[in-house]
């Protein structure tokens, strides 16, 4: 069997990093015995002509993709695409949002045939092992298809808990280089699960609520792994690093021994970190920490169940200020319980914060969350099911105490002075070399992700240094 993955596009350079969803897939299949090929549109020009001729080199007999709320209808695009240039591939897409939205998945998208439910390992080498022998699909616990005119689910599968059977993610079969041109960093994981209950996530019912850990050991000499393919900087993927300081800790030990030269940046809660922990943590190569905070308001806090006082995120943002840290605090606009007052305190609350990162999102109440669930209980208003708006830049619902209007215009407002000030500041030499350093960067991240994701160069022919393109070589 011949299996083709495929990352879909991302609508924009913010977050790019490697992703562990896709090459751990294509490991467990590897593993398998199955060949295996992905290919990812996020680092590079989506065509149906570079789609097709995809296929019709590696001539496979699957193609799954994976994705996100937000690039689901570019999935969906693409699947559609590869039924057009061959109906007799058999179509497979995972991803929270697929997840739970099975039904409507299948229902609306007749070309897409399976979807995968969940955590994926074991369940694909299934499904392929049961494809290729061309046996009864309802064998294949958590997964969902159509059969006649019903749509079958399976019963779920339960959760994987001894992860260091797991291969490491297959990144030798992604684009490298396109990704360290990004200088992008790598993720990895040292756990899953996720023990907590925001109302606005799905992670607690995507992999569940108790967490299952690594071997720091094995977690070590998979990031010895990355480092050997060129990678300089990593991202810990997990749910809440800091959560178990055992854990956190033995990781931290494990780099330390090891002598590893990388930098390195992780979520966590701000309730779970302290002075002793974040200088393990940098010692062992921590830079940068992010916190999602959500809001200054403690009855928003509240209804979405995250289980903190302001209080306590102007501890945890002192505690990364004093002890040298990177760190961004996430808010979220437009949660439950929110009016225009409750966001003028929240932009009030970062704003005392001081020096640092933060920024504003506004909610998007993806399939599964309880924000979407019990979105009429909670008195939020659904705008719209255009997925691609789904980005957490614009509103699709709005509270009883705050139009979208307002909403998209306090954060677009709280951006752009982000970005004059960044200006400002570099204009009148006011920036310290640390933060100006950190601004080049992402401008320039952007600026390559531009040039990658158009294959500028590609069609183009060569750019030289001061930016003019000059003809190809003959």
């Amino acid at each position: 069997m011949r299996v083709l993955l495929i990352n879909p596009p991302y609508p924009e350079a913010e977050g790019l990093h490697v992703a562990l969803s896709t090459p751990s897939i294509a490991a467990v299949l590897e593993e398998a015995g199955v060949e295996v090929q992905v290919l990812d549109f996020l680092v590079s020009k989506y065509s149906p002509q570079n789609l097709e001729r995809k296929l019709r080199k590696f001539k496979p007999d699957i193609v799954g993709a994976t994705s996100v709320t937000l690039n689901y209808p570019a999935a969906r695009r693409i699947l559609k695409a590869c039924k057009e240039i061959d109906h007799k591939l058999i179509t497979v897409i995972g991803g929270p949002h697929v997840t739970f939205g099975v039904e409507e998945t299948l229902r609306e998208s007749p070309f897409i045939d399976i979807v995968v439910v969940r955590e994926g390992d074991e369940t694909v080498v299934e499904l392929v092992e049961t494809i290729a022998r061309d046996t009864d699909l309802s064998q294949v616990k958590g997964i969902a298809f159509r059969k006649d005119s019903e749509i079958v689910v399976t019963p779920e599968r339960a959760f994987i808990q001894n992860l260091d059977k797991l291969p490491f993610p297959a990144r030798h079969l992604l684009p490298v280089s396109r990704y360290l041109a990004l200088q992008a960093a790598c993720g990895l994981s040292t756990s899953r699960g996720c023990p907590f209950g925001c109302s606005f996530c799905v992670g607690h019912r995507m992999v569940g609520k108790k967490v299952r850990y690594r071997d720091p050991k094995v977690v070590i000499d998979e990031m010895e792994h990355i480092i050997k393919l060129g990678f300089k900087l990593l991202a810990f993927e997990d749910d809440f690093f800091t959560v178990n300081h055992k854990h956190c800790t033995a990781i931290c030990d494990e780099i330390t021994a090891r002598g590893l030269d990388v930098l390195w940046a992780a979520y966590a809660r701000v309730d779970s970190i302290d002075k002793p922990l974040l200088e393990k943590m940098k010692q062992a190569g921590c830079f940068a920490l992010c916190f999602g905070v959500e809001s200054g308001n403690q009855k928003v806090l509240d209804l979405a169940h995250k289980k903190i006082t302001p209080a306590k995120i102007r501890e945890a943002i002192k505690l990364c200020q004093n002890s040298g840290y990177d760190f961004i605090a996430s808010f979220i606009a437009g949660l439950p319980g929110e009016t225009e007052d409750t966001l003028r305190q929240s932009v009030e609350f970062a704003e005392s914060l001081g020096e640092g990162g933060w920024g504003f999102h506004i909610l998007s109440p993806f399939f599964g969350t309880e924000v979407r669930e019990r979105a009429e209980e909670l008195g939020l208003k659904i705008l719209t099911n255009d997925w691609e708006r789904y980005d957490c830049n614009q509103a699709v619902c709005e509270t009883e105490g705050i139009k979208a209007e307002t909403l998209n215009k306090v954060v677009d407002g709280i951006t752009q002075m982000y970005y004059d000030q960044r200006v400002r500041d570099t204009l009148l030499e006011k920036l310290s070399d640390k933060e100006l350093k950190k601004w080049q960067s992402a401008e320039s991240q952007n600026l390559i992700w531009q040039l990658l994701h158009q294959e500028v160069i590609e069609e183009q022919g060569k750019i030289r240094m001061d930016g003019n393109p000059s003809e190809v070589g003959k």
